[in-house]
């Protein structure tokens, strides 16, 4: 979904979870930049893991930033493979890989990494590699210092999200509406004041 008409683009990418918030992001920018101040795609997909977004990003096309004066690429990093034995150390290669993409297509493109919050599969899964595994990940991606991600926003450790039973989750990894307002809120605002 496209909204407005601007010299800056953000495009949100990543799972179910910045998909579902699609409409937040929107209320979020508008709330600071005006309806008609940016640009906004989502090309997020439910299910969808860190290869994927990979596979799709030379699909995506990025030689449109040229037309604009700024644009801002916005990944919510995503664990979904990590059911399949992806470590941390590897799924921060896979980060490494897509952002030095972005930045190969285009220097001046501003890149964002959302690290992703506290999360599990089912209420039973409190003692899961998601709750161990995911700090470490986040931990390795927030100490990389290659030059390729210009904002890393750790939801991990913002207190609002490090509790995958509290009200702003709806099933323990997505959230709920409430939830979503927050998310979007933090991460617009997280934008605007440190990366803008």
């Amino acid at each position: 979904m496209t909204r407005g008409v601007s010299t800056r683009k953000i495009v949100i990418d990543g799972n179910s979870i910045p998909q579902r918030a699609n409409s937040g992001f929107i209320t979020a920018f508008n709330a600071i930049w005006g309806s008609s101040n940016y640009d906004m795609v989502n090309i997020a997909v439910g299910g969808q893991n860190t290869d994927d977004v990979l596979t799709r990003l030379p699909k995506y096309a990025f030689a449109e930033s040229l037309a604009y004066g700024e644009m801002i690429y916005v990944l919510h990093e995503i664990r979904n493979q990590i059911k399949d034995g992806t470590t941390p150390a590897d799924e921060l290669t896979k980060i490494q890989n897509v952002f030095s993409q972005i930045k190969a297509l285009n220097t001046n493109i501003l890149t964002v990494c959302v690290l992703t919050s506290a999360s599990l599969t089912t209420s039973g899964d409190a003692g899961s590699a998601l709750l161990t595994d995911i700090p470490i990940c986040n931990g390795l991606i927030a100490a990389e210092s290659s030059g390729y991600i210009d904002l890393k926003i750790d939801l991990y450790n913002y207190s609002t999200f490090d509790d995958p039973f509290s009200s702003v989750f709806s099933d323990y990894v997505h959230y709920s509406s409430s939830g979503i307002t927050q998310y979007t809120n933090y991460i617009a605002n997280e934008i605007n004041d440190n990366l803008l």
